[in-house]
């Protein structure tokens, strides 16, 4: 699995004041007095995944941002381009 640290890192100034905090003397007991203990490393890891899990992957606001930049209208000169890129070859 690929982590995108810089998203961690987002994930975890945006949401870590909300949290809970998770100690390995947490314990959950079942009906049967079967129990279960989460490290907080694990607890860690497990929050990290679902908030990851609700970020967009695509940032809306850039692509409609970059949609109208690039829409139809544009009009493109091949004979500026290539003079600029002349120029700057020398």
């Amino acid at each position: 699995m690929d982590v995108n640290v810089s998203r961690v890192g987002k994930v975890f100034t945006e949401y870590a004041p909300k949290r809970g905090v998770v100690s390995k003397s947490d314990k959950t007991h079942g009906a049967s007095g079967d129990s279960v203990s989460v490290s907080s490393a694990a607890a860690d890891y497990q929050f990290a995944r679902r908030a990851l899990e609700a970020v967009s992957d695509v940032r809306e606001d850039k692509v409609n941002a970059a949609m109208q930049m690039y829409s139809a209208n544009a009009v493109v000169n091949a004979n500026a381009i290539a003079d600029k890129l002349f120029s700057i070859l020398g």
